[in-house]
């Protein structure tokens, strides 16, 4: 496992940061301990039609061993596991691991993730680790969500 994700993890580090140090190399276990919390986006605006809409958001739980990704209020949540991850510099990380299988197949997870001091900034690729398919600017919350207007606590 681990020399499949340093061999998904290699070509991301090369592209994204143009001076690979010798951290680089070494793909550990998990995820690193400065990005473990809560995080959330902000809210925006999905339109149905006819004039409908209703507010979403997305957050993010990392622990340890996993990732949750839940989308919006009683929406679609989706689980990472057997995470690995390698250090680029004290700030930016590289993550990889497996989705939860849905129907059979187990797709590849990898994201490059750059921490500030309120943000984290998330690039998620492709498996092949050469093309970028999203991103997203989360910020930190309590990980508690207000029941009146079902959005997260600062």
């Amino acid at each position: 496992m681990k020399k499949f994700l340093l061999g998904l993890l290699i070509p991301v580090a090369c592209v994204s940061v143009s001076s690979v140090s010798a951290n680089a190399a070494k793909v550990y276990d998990g995820t690193p301990r400065a990005i473990r919390g809560y995080y959330r986006t902000k809210m925006h605006k999905t339109y149905f039609g006819h004039h409908k809409y209703y507010w979403n958001f997305r957050t993010l739980h990392i622990t340890g061993s996993r990732i949750t990704e839940d989308y919006g209020a009683q929406t679609d949540q989706a689980l990472v596991y057997r995470l690995a991850h390698s250090n680029l510099s004290k700030h930016d990380f590289i993550l990889g691991g497996r989705y939860v299988p849905m129907g059979g197949e187990s797709p590849a997870y990898l994201a490059y993730m750059h921490k500030t001091k309120k943000t984290l900034k998330v690039d998620y690729f492709d498996e092949s680790g050469s093309k970028v398919t999203g991103h997203a600017t989360y910020y930190k919350f309590s990980g508690k969500t207000s029941k009146v207007r079902n959005y997260p606590y600062k």
